[in-house]
């Protein structure tokens, strides 16, 4: 697992490999195929957790208004 993942991350990175693992799927060769999901897949669901826990719309700038919360551009 490569350093500096998130828990979501790590989650993701354990997930997929043993789904591999348990099916002789898992080829070396993929390792940055990998981790690349792994970060997708965290980074997804710490947005969804953000989202859900602040709402689709926040606080802007000025005083009273409302804008996209920006964890959905994620």
């Amino acid at each position: 697992m490569p350093a500096g993942f998130s828990a979501s991350m790590k989650t993701a990175w354990r997930t997929l490999l043993d789904d591999l693992e348990s099916s002789s799927l898992l080829d070396s060769a993929d390792a940055p195929l990998y981790e690349a999901f792994a970060v997708a897949h965290g980074r997804a669901r710490e947005s969804r957790r953000l989202i859900t826990q602040h709402g689709l719309l926040v606080p802007g700038a000025r005083e009273g208004q409302l804008v996209a919360n920006p964890m959905i551009r994620v």
